[in-house]
């Protein structure tokens, strides 16, 4: 149950306010996970289904849910919503309610076909060059990645960092052999990933710190870099190597973009190790 809650809660802070609420109220997983459902805009009921936290049109979800920002409504972690309505549909066929799970499995479809279309980028799969005289639009098809998808415009770059790795690994994370293998296409990875490596600032050898110049990220990201390149062809050993020469911290495990959470070296290991 917490593995399925963790993976249906989308952001740190909604999961800490929900562990709260649980803790406080003293909520049991039965309770508790279908709170997390329901905060996701999600009815199990489908006639009362309203889908608030979700666009119609394009057919992905709204990070922040109806939360207002300057440019409006937006998605910035496709990768997240992913493995958001996986979880849900995985709670519904454990718990046998038939209605939950296709409303999770639907979700699921819906954001892998709008991150597909609209966020990953790359030759024979860019949308954005058939648009002209746009410098913005220019730099998407440059970066291969829509990094936040708004309600009326598209942007190359994240809120937080503009380094060229978590533009793209925001859209990679959480690595899961479900959601990863239905979300990130090779064709993309093999086009993508070697420009990104080779464009990162991301330092290799310590640890983010304030007095560092790299816009807030953490070595973590480099713990991305690999595990996405373990999922390209003949990259396996290679990618092993890469987080073998990471320096891990004294809790054995890899500090991951300050509060978004932390992957152990175990799990990334783990998933570079039975890429096929």
């Amino acid at each position: 149950p917490a593995a399925v809650a963790a993976g249906t809660c989308r952001s740190t802070s909604l999961w800490t306010s929900c562990r709260s609420v649980q803790f406080k109220t003293r909520l049991a997983p039965s309770a508790f996970l279908p709170l997390l459902v329901r905060i996701l805009g999600i009815d199990p009921k489908p006639e009362a289904c309203l889908l608030l936290l979700s666009c119609r049109y394009m057919g992905h979800s709204w990070a922040a849910g109806l939360q207002a920002s300057w440019d409006g409504k937006n998605q910035e972690s496709s990768s997240e919503a992913v493995n958001a309505y996986l979880a849900v549909a995985q709670l519904g066929r454990a718990t046998g309610n038939a209605a939950l799970e296709g409303w999770g499995r639907l979700l699921l479809s819906n954001e892998v076909t709008a991150a597909r279309k609209y966020t990953q980028v790359y030759t024979g799969n860019d949308l954005y060059a058939l648009i002209a005289g746009s410098t913005t639009v220019n730099g998407i098809s440059k970066a291969k990645v829509a990094t936040i998808l708004f309600a009326a415009k598209a942007s190359a770059y994240n809120w937080f960092d503009p380094d060229i790795l978590t533009r793209h690994a925001i859209q990679w994370m959480p690595f899961t052999t479900a959601g990863s293998s239905q979300l990130l296409p090779v064709a993309w990875l093999t086009e993508a990933w070697p420009m990104v490596a080779a464009g990162t600032k991301m330092p290799a050898d310590r640890y983010w710190t304030t007095a560092d110049a790299t816009g807030g990220a953490q070595l973590g990201w480099r713990v991305l870099l690999a595990m996405a390149q373990a999922m390209l062809p003949g990259q396996q050993a290679a990618a092993w190597g890469a987080l073998a020469a990471l320096p891990i911290d004294a809790s054995d495990g890899y500090a991951l973009c300050g509060t978004i959470g932390r992957l152990t070296r175990t799990a990334a290991k783990w998933w570079i190790a039975t890429r096929p």
